[in-house]
């Protein structure tokens, strides 16, 4: 009897569902509807059976699949299958095992595709072994939903490799309907538009204005905190009228006039129209977002990584180390890896605010909480609730929930419109959707990260690969397209050399980033390396365990030191990393070898061999359109050939590593 053992999600071993073991004999997969399919704590948040599937705790966040969307009982049983294949089959960026939200855009692709069913009354196994009616969806979904594409050619590729015996699908794979999905993609892709960069006046002003506002906070913060603390503990704290409190509470009433001036808020509240419980509350959440602002504009930070801070995520400037802010990036690895952010002394003073506010309210709302985030849902005390997960008490923040700033200095200019021109010359500024002249800039998270590359490579004080490990970016090639145009954008302050800018600090740091890289990319890496120096590594240095992983961050110092004195040296390479001392006056592509494969330096990881490969190949296939049979088409040819054979050997090494790792 031929048996396998399904797994999802196991590189969360905190959180490991139980493993589903199917044997071959009793037909195509299909769990019981009590076999687990997430948990928390040791506790079943879902089954197989149940019409959603809660997979927050393999996500950034609240993740949720709803399979009662979907209008037919059949249809929710062949979703279900085929969400449950991905999970168990599918492979993530690293070619590890899905994390939750990969999986929920897989499984947007799946709804569309069975609400598609739904209408042509047919089942998923009748339009997957229909090439015709499939070819109807993808032209369907390239009108309507474009971003669909994408998702679903993974999952026609899962099926593809898949045995109808193991899915109980007959996928029918046609190449004019790959193609097709192909071109949708590829489309869709081009069509998005690149993060926008702030014009540098709006950049300079907004950042004015928030520093006097967290001025004004602090020098009212013990009085401020003082008053949060009475206002989360006692129920008929500030109210405006002891009739609005509850009969029991009464004898604690305290007017909301008395308590403003018991605690001298009356400027302050003045200031910011805060006139009662409500506005106390809102108050509460626009300092919040001024913070949050302050923490993208100085460090580049995405929105996820920024919401998912903890109390502990400041870490001070030492001898060997600047100030940082650490926490966790999931967008490059797939799952939550530590990451830390270079940024200014002075957020210190926003993070401290920050954690004063959050400290109280969760002191008396999140009290089962192991770590408690930085940025609190202010809901939590207007409403009395108590949270007992960490993505219940996260503050999910509208970017224009902010304090006031001076609209006058936010308006877009014809000034502001030249100067994105000359970043982007080919985006129509004419007939942007929001862009206008006359108009308020309006702000989100990403912007402040394309900023932040051009401003701080536009200083020319800083690296594009500082700007990579800033960012926490697998490839060179996304910092260099985040800092796209620095060219041609304006200077951050007119001049290079202002001390206050956090591209000086990046320049004094290049050996803190390498050391920084080197920890991330190599020593906390989910995917093996290879090579010489990475099979060393991977005996006898690289993290294995949560255990290890502790050990690794807490030596940190210690390892940046080594860098920072010349005992170390690292460096990315396309195919992985280098730790030689010296020049290196080899080459990456000779005579269809790598002079890596066997230099005792060389650090080889699969994902960015496959880039390579994969970019090699694209451009062997450009030679053949333009000069076939040329010397460069041949040359290209060989040199894609012997990368993908460095390719499919690493890949059979890494599959070896997961088998045994399974066993």
């Amino acid at each position: 009897m031929n048996s396998i053992y399904l797994q999802p999600f196991l590189n969360y071993s905190d959180n490991t569902p139980p493993v589903y073991k199917h044997n071959d004999e009793n037909g195509h997969i299909e769990p019981p509807i009590n076999q687990i399919i997430s948990i928390r704590d040791g506790k079943a948040l879902s089954h197989y059976g149940d019409c959603a599937w809660d997979l927050t705790p393999y996500s950034n966040g609240k993740n949720i699949l709803y399979f009662n969307n979907i209008l037919c009982s059949e249809l929710i049983q062949e979703a279900k299958r085929l969400t449950y294949l991905y999970m168990t089959f599918g492979q993530g960026r690293l070619k590890t095992l899905p994390a939750g939200r990969s999986i929920s855009i897989k499984f947007l692709a799946i709804k569309y595709l069975s609400m598609y069913a739904f209408e042509k009354n047919k089942s998923l196994f009748q339009v997957l072994e229909n090439k015709k009616l499939l070819r109807q969806f993808i032209i369907h979904i390239g009108r309507k939903s474009p971003n669909i594409a994408a998702p679903l050619k993974t999952i026609l590729e899962l099926l593809n490799r898949t045995s109808f015996d193991r899915s109980g699908f007959l996928y029918q794979k046609n190449k004019t309907n790959q193609k097709l999905l192909i071109s949708i993609d590829k489309k869709y892709k081009e069509s998005l538009d690149q993060t926008l960069m702030i014009p540098i006046d709006i950049y300079k002003n907004s950042a004015k204005y928030r520093w006097e506002h967290i001025k004004i906070i602090l020098k009212n913060k013990d009085n401020l905190l003082k008053f949060l603390y009475n206002y989360v503990n006692n129920k008929a704290f500030a109210i405006s009228s002891k009739f609005e409190v509850d009969p029991k509470d009464r004898h604690n009433y305290i007017s909301w006039q008395s308590a403003v001036k018991q605690f001298n808020l009356q400027k302050l509240f003045t200031k910011y129209g805060v006139l009662s419980r409500i506005n106390f509350t809102l108050f509460l959440s626009q300092i919040q977002g001024t913070c949050r602002h302050l923490i993208h504009q100085y460090t580049g930070m995405r929105d996820n990584e920024c919401k998912l801070l903890t109390h502990e995520c400041w870490k001070d400037r030492t001898t060997e180390m600047p100030s940082l802010i650490s926490g966790n990036i999931s967008k490059v690895q797939g799952v939550k890896t530590p990451q830390v952010w270079i940024t200014h002394d002075n957020i210190k003073l926003v993070v401290d605010i920050l954690h004063s506010i959050s400290k109280i309210i969760c002191k008396k709302h999140c009290i089962k909480l192991e770590n408690h985030p930085l940025l609190i849902r202010i809901g939590l005390i207007r409403n009395s609730i108590k949270v007992t997960n960490f993505e219940e008490a996260i503050f999910n923040h509208d970017n224009s929930v902010e304090l006031p700033i001076n609209e006058k200095e936010l308006i877009i200019t014809t000034k502001h419109i030249d100067e994105l021109k000359a970043v982007e010359p080919n985006q129509d500024w004419e007939n942007h959707k929001w862009v206008k002249v006359g108009h308020p800039w309006i702000f989100k998270s990403h912007q402040y990260r394309r900023s932040l590359a051009i401003y701080a490579l536009g200083s020319g004080l800083v690296s594009v690969y500082a700007i990579k490990e800033q960012f926490g970016q697998l490839l060179l090639d996304m910092a260099s397209y985040y800092g796209n145009g620095h060219k041609s954008a304006k200077k951050i302050d007119g001049n290079t050399d202002e001390r206050e800018h956090i591209a000086n600090y990046m320049n004094q740091i290049k050996r803190t980033m390498q050391g920084l890289s080197f920890i991330k990319n190599v020593l906390l890496s989910d995917s093996p390396s290879f090579g010489a120096n990475g099979i060393f590594l991977e005996k006898h240095i690289i993290a294995k365990t949560e255990k290890d992983r502790e050990a690794v961050m807490k030596k940190t110092p210690q390892i940046i030191k080594k860098f920072n004195s010349g005992l170390l040296h690292y460096h990315e390479t396309p195919i992985g990393g280098c730790m030689t001392p010296e020049p290196c006056d080899k080459y990456l592509l000779p005579n269809f070898y790598m002079d890596c494969k066997s230099c005792d330096y060389s650090i080889q990881k699969l994902e960015k061999i496959e880039k390579l490969a994969k970019k090699q190949s694209e451009n062997a296939m450009k030679w053949a359109l333009k000069a076939p049979n040329s010397i460069e088409h041949r040359t290209s040819v060989r040199r894609a050939l012997a990368l993908n054979e460095l390719r499919d050997k690493l890949y059979k090494k890494t599959q070896s590593i997961l088998g045994r790792a399974h066993e």
